[in-house]
């Protein structure tokens, strides 16, 4: 194998000398396991056009997210074996294998091309604002609350659908050490209609790639004292996986993401184990990854833009949705408004009362009197603005499948439960 020279050779195990760099003891934040249990207790609260948002996204096959199968004892087997200048992983004796942005990307099924996003950005962001003034650090438990808030709220849709983006992120994309998520996300939350032109696959790579880098001590700043290692290391093994089928057990033999493809893991979880099955490895057990039709457009520059076109530019449920959304809106402020301008009408009057000397008593029984004629008109008025909004609800689930069947949308429909808020703790 290729000899991995670190820049300080301190603290160097010499029975390590032979199968790579030390690596030091460490967990791992990403949780696969963390996002499936939400979205199981999740899902089945959903207004209809939040599923529908999903759905409409690249993101719609995590919905269905499988058990994946993660040990980071199995991950540190294999930091063993990464060579820094190189990027690739060495299996058998010395078989350099390649760790490359477009095979992560397919794996995950996120796309490798489109604009690049900046790991250092460090911009301002409205959503992060508007959600979170004043907090240093956004944490997974927050944006569950959040998502759990918003379940079933058909006025918030772009709103949530950033909380989803930001749980996946969160959860298996990007994790990091204390549960939270990394800042330089958010201000690409502002704009849903330009998110899915990055390429966000790349991103994930490059992440994870400087992470396993920090953590056998090439990063610019080295900290000692570093227990866990970020990234997708769940995407990591599901690539080891792709490229050697050998050491994994897979459920079914094709799905979008491949990553969903694999269960169990082959390579034992004792490190002696796992170095015995990474060392029987043999070249013709290691086979490319070469994207089906479905995922040329993770790869393809110009299939990518095709995509994001048809996602947006021509998207007429997208469209319709909005429009309606607005129209609910406006209905059911209509309440709010009535009620508002009767209780200044009221004590309008009452203040006038006041000022042409009428005692407090005589007041008070003005004010009742005049509440209680004005009862039955809002009461009236509340009747019919109920009425419409039930009628504009039930037009937007209509047009919603007018749409769906005009556009030749997914085959799989699922009809979102609206619960109201629930209880949040049931999720965990």
């Amino acid at each position: 194998m290729t000899k991995t020279k670190k820049k300080s050779e301190e603290n160097t195990p010499d029975n390590d000398a032979d199968i790579g760099p030390y690596v030091k003891e460490g967990y791992s934040r990403c949780s696969s396991t963390k996002f499936l249990a939400v979205m199981e207790q999740l899902v089945p609260r959903l207004g209809e056009l939040q599923l529908k948002r999903i759905e409409a996204s690249p993101l719609a096959p995590w919905l269905k997210i499988k058990k994946l199968s993660i040990s980071t004892s199995r991950v540190y087997s294999m930091l063993k074996r990464f060579e820094v200048e190189t990027c690739s992983f060495c299996f058998g004796s010395n078989i350099m294998v390649p760790f490359t942005s477009k095979e992560f990307s397919i794996v995950i099924g996120l796309s490798s091309v489109g604009q690049p996003v900046n790991l250092d950005l460090k911009l301002g962001s409205n959503f992060l604002e508007r959600h979170f003034k004043g907090v240093n650090c956004v944490q997974r438990n927050v944006i569950i609350d959040k998502l759990f808030d918003l379940a079933g709220n058909e006025l918030e849709i772009d709103d949530f659908f950033r909380f989803f983006i930001l749980l996946l992120f969160n959860c298996v994309i990007f994790p990091i050490s204390n549960f939270g998520t990394p800042k330089f996300i958010f201000p690409y939350l502002d704009n849903l209609e330009t998110f899915f032109e990055y390429g966000w696959g790349d991103t994930a790579f490059r992440f994870l790639r400087d992470e396993i880098e920090d953590h056998l001590g090439f990063s610019k700043v080295r900290r000692k004292d570093k227990k866990y290692m970020g990234g997708c290391i769940v995407g990591l093994m599901a690539w080891v996986y792709e490229r050697v089928p050998m050491l994994g057990e897979p459920r079914v033999l094709h799905c979008f993401p491949r990553l969903f493809k694999w269960g169990e893991s082959k390579i034992p979880v004792n490190p002696k184990g796992a170095e015995a099955a990474l060392m029987a490895v043999r070249s013709n057990k290691i086979v490319a990854i070469k994207p089906f039709e479905e995922e040329k457009k993770l790869v393809d520059d110009v299939q990518m833009i095709v995509e994001v076109q048809s996602r947006y530019n021509d998207s007429e449920l997208l469209e319709q949705i909005k429009r309606l959304e607005n129209e609910i809106k406006v209905l059911k402020e209509k309440n709010e408004v009535v009620e508002d301008d009767t209780t200044r009408f009221v004590f309008k009057d009452a203040t006038h009362m006041y000022d042409e000397g009428h005692t407090e008593q005589d007041v008070d029984g003005h004010v009742d009197a005049a509440f209680e004629s004005l009862n039955e008109v809002v009461e009236n008025k509340v009747k019919t603005d109920t009425e419409d909004n039930i009628k504009m609800e039930s037009y937007v689930r209509v047009v919603v499948d007018e749409v769906e069947m005009n556009t030749n949308s997914a085959d799989d429909v699922h009809v979102g439960t609206d619960i109201g808020e629930g209880k949040k703790n049931d999720y965990l």
